[in-house]
């Protein structure tokens, strides 16, 4: 069976996570849905956009390969791409009651397009062109066989992604000693980060 689900929901839950913390200072429900109409924002940064993009882009690629044993190949794009519209319109939803967050249409669009591009590169894989079946050559001359190895490339490829937003955790080990340390210190002095924990995990 495909791992392709397992790593789509995992995947997601990361972007949960990274778009949520820190969990804390939930301001009172108002309209959540009020930034699809507001207006543009004023500046528009670059490695916002590539950021945008590049995060949901792992998501689309992930839930088109999920789907496409179950749907037509055009099917799984459009479904992948709407999968992630919706995730992402649910992250900036909830980011509005967050202080520290800005909701933005922006996104919302970026993330979309980010999908869809992830589900294309998806399609492409199924018969994939001269360059990227230049990588697959380079994957089995490189690297061990196996699902373990295409799992480790994967998270590789994770950890360089999660470099793009400060609001991930890093994997770094003194990140991860210091974030477990409430775990070996006798009564708990401060409240432990139960969903620090499971992004760690």
């Amino acid at each position: 069976p495909s791992a392709s689900p397992i790593l789509a929901a995992a995947y997601a839950l990361l972007i949960v996570y990274g778009s949520l913390y820190p969990f804390s200072d939930w301001l009172p429900a108002e309209d959540m849905l009020a930034f699809l109409t507001a207006p543009w924002p004023r500046y528009i940064i670059r490695s916002d956009i590539i950021t945008n993009i590049l995060i949901y882009l792992p998501m689309g690629l992930l839930v088109a390969r999920a789907l496409r044993y179950q749907l037509r190949p055009g099917a799984a794009v459009v479904a992948a791409t709407a999968l992630c519209l919706l995730l992402s319109l649910a992250m900036e939803s909830l980011q509005s009651l967050l202080p520290g967050r800005v909701s933005s249409l922006l996104d919302l669009l970026l993330n979309g397009l980010g999908g869809l591009g992830g589900a294309l590169l998806a399609r492409l894989t199924v018969n994939p062109p001269g360059p990227l079946r230049r990588l697959a050559e380079l994957r089995r001359e490189w690297f061990l066989p196996g699902r373990a190895m295409d799992l480790g490339l994967v998270a590789i490829g994770l950890w360089a992604l999660s470099q793009l937003t400060p609001l991930l955790l890093s994997l770094d080990t003194n990140h991860l000693r210091k974030g477990l340390l409430p775990l070996w210190t006798p009564g708990f002095p401060s409240l432990f980060n139960w969903p620090q924990l499971a992004a760690y995990a």
